[in-house]
């Protein structure tokens, strides 16, 4: 190469006194844009293709490592994952015991008045209480989905306890002002 351009620098003037014919620029010049195109396409397609398995790829690991994630079974027990279960769990648990500290204090309210109904009730929730601690330490040992579903089942009996127990206070409370009000007219 060094030798052409040598050659070319020499020449320079000779090579450039002649001006080639508008024709022949516009022939090069569509040549070089088929060209371009046909490359271009070529690029897309390639560049289609390489872009749709990458996704592909990322999705199928992704599938895979979500499947994995949510549950394994180890000798016939359906061992749930860590993250997931413990994440749902927190949500659901925050949930109740919203519900439920909310219903405790509303039979707190009946505990003036109805002290000895209201102690019996409190004996149930807390045997409920402490099957759940329970629940909480097997839990500990093993993330099972059956661990996980009997301490959302005990919440949820909690809950429907509680409002029985409401339901309850509501009608003693109810026949007491009924009787009042009938003693106040009989008066």
């Amino acid at each position: 190469m060094d030798e052409l351009e040598k050659f070319i620098r020499i020449h320079q003037e000779d090579l450039n006194d002649k001006v080639p014919k508008d024709e022949n620029w516009k022939r090069i010049q569509e040549n070089l844009e088929v060209k371009k195109k046909e490359k271009k396409r070529k690029l897309d397609y390639n560049n289609l293709w390489k872009a749709a398995s990458i996704t592909l790829f990322c999705i199928c690991a992704y599938l895979l490592l979500e499947r994995k994630d949510s549950t394994t079974t180890i000798g016939g027990k359906e061992i749930v994952s860590e993250n997931k279960a413990v994440q749902e769990l927190k949500k659901t648990e925050a949930y109740y015991v919203q519900l439920i500290s909310s219903r405790e204090k509303e039979v707190g309210r009946y505990s003036i008045q109805d002290k000895q109904l209201v102690m019996n009730f409190q004996k149930d929730i807390e045997i409920l209480d402490n099957r759940y601690l329970q629940l909480k330490e097997e839990l500990q040992e093993e993330k099972t989905r059956k661990v996980i579903d009997a301490m959302v089942q005990n919440m949820q009996l909690r809950l429907e306890i509680l409002n029985q127990q409401l339901q309850i206070l509501e009608n003693v409370q109810n026949e007491k002002t009924n009787e009042s009000n009938d003693k106040g007219k009989l008066i």
